[in-house]
């Protein structure tokens, strides 16, 4: 049955959607949100304007342990001396192959940040991370967000205004540091040499009765 046996609004509706799907973009993919990537200190009261686009971004996108709920069982029984696994623990390699995140997932986030025009600059042995050096412009639109200045604590520091998102296909990642400059804000405190130490003060004792 042609269009021309409908009602003529129901042959244009076809026609509009036909020509919708036609110019979606190719390769459009769903994105999925990381959530808790604005720090509570990015506000509109607070901000500057739009960060420099030129300026270098440096960044680690980390991805989870496979069966992490394995893993930490297997950190606590490994440690409870009440536990018959106690003390057999598991050599790098062994953890590893155990709960490492797969190389495929690896690549697909190295394969990513470089269609975006990332330079990749550090990945460990075990792949919990890919580290990544590029722009604010390619972070913006990477990571599909606006970068601002923003006044914090007598500084300027750049932070996302809205969450960061990536494709929904990256399955293996469960966050990214380095976008925003949160670790700026992190300092220790300085105690001079000649310091007193506190009426708590003891020190430890050696944390176990033999070694290797």
């Amino acid at each position: 049955m042609s269009l021309s046996s409908y009602p003529r609004w129901v042959a244009a509706l076809a026609v509009v959607l036909v020509t919708a799907v036609a110019a979606a973009p190719a390769g459009a993919a769903t994105r999925t949100k990381l959530p808790g990537s604005v720090p509570p200190w990015a506000k509109a009261s607070t901000s500057k304007g739009a960060a420099d686009g030129a300026q270098p971004v440096n960044f680690r996108v980390y991805l989870g342990w496979r069966d992490a709920d394995g893993a930490a069982t297997l950190a606590r029984s490994v440690s409870d001396p009440r536990n018959a696994s106690y003390g057999h623990y598991l050599t790098p390699a062994q953890f590893r192959q155990r709960f490492a995140p797969a190389q495929a997932d690896v690549n697909a986030v190295k394969s990513w940040l470089t269609s975006q025009g990332f330079t990749i600059a550090y990945t460990p042995t075990n792949g919990h991370f890919v580290a990544a050096e590029g722009t604010v412009a390619q972070a913006e639109s990477a990571f599909a967000v606006t970068l601002g200045d923003y006044a914090v604590a007598g500084k300027t520091l750049r932070a996302p205004s809205s969450e960061l998102t990536i494709p929904s296909s990256l399955t293996a990642v469960t966050g990214v540091v380095g976008i925003d400059q949160s670790a700026q804000l992190v300092h220790t405190d300085r105690v001079g040499a000649d310091a007193a130490p506190s009426p708590g003060f003891r020190n430890a004792p050696p944390c176990s009765l033999f070694w290797a």
